[in-house]
């Protein structure tokens, strides 16, 4: 009984943050982008040939299995069994998806826009992205009055950004592997 209501909470958390991101492929992206796919690989640590854990980060931020959960730091359920891990990073994006709504509500897009649903998923689904990696993808610019994507002084700051991994989360949308 637990676990059915766990797996209707898990599927109706997912549902709702693809329909607030407009975007049905949100989390197949996000697990492609962290691992390909791939919740065990073989050990960084390891042998050729030899032991098969679940998938760490390589850049050493701490980051397991599936989904790269690395803050907060994932539970020992959570780095071996990819269930948990898929779980938890729902609800981690959830906070996520949270947290972009409260900041892109600060200058929300006019309801009398015809395209204002469409406009309102684009600034969550990139915002979310980016969070999900670290950092905002959206800045105000006052002087036109609008949302534009954050830009950085070099090519590195980029590559190590939100705003990167959201630009990339999009391309891999636009053409799924």
């Amino acid at each position: 009984m637990f676990l059915q209501q766990r797996w209707y909470f898990i599927e109706k958390s997912i549902n709702f943050i693809r329909d607030q991101v407009g975007s049905p492929h949100f989390f197949r992206v996000i697990a492609y982008i962290e691992t390909g796919y791939k919740h065990f690989d073989w050990s960084i640590w390891a042998e050729p040939g030899g032991s098969i854990f679940p998938t760490e980060s390589f850049n050493g931020d701490g980051g397991f299995g599936l989904m790269q959960l690395t803050d907060p730091r994932p539970a020992y359920r959570q780095i071996w069994n990819y269930r948990d891990n898929v779980d938890a990073a729902v609800e981690l994006i959830g906070e996520k998806l949270a947290a972009a709504k409260n900041y892109i509500n600060v200058h929300p897009v006019s309801a009398t826009d015809p395209n204002a649903i469409a406009k309102t998923q684009k600034l969550l689904k990139m915002e979310t992205y980016s969070l999900y990696r670290g950092g905002h993808y959206w800045e105000w610019n006052d002087r036109y009055d609008m949302w534009k994507a954050r830009t950085f002084k070099s090519r590195k700051l980029y590559l190590d950004s939100g705003v990167y991994e959201a630009n990339r989360a999009q391309n891999i949308e636009n053409n799924l592997p």
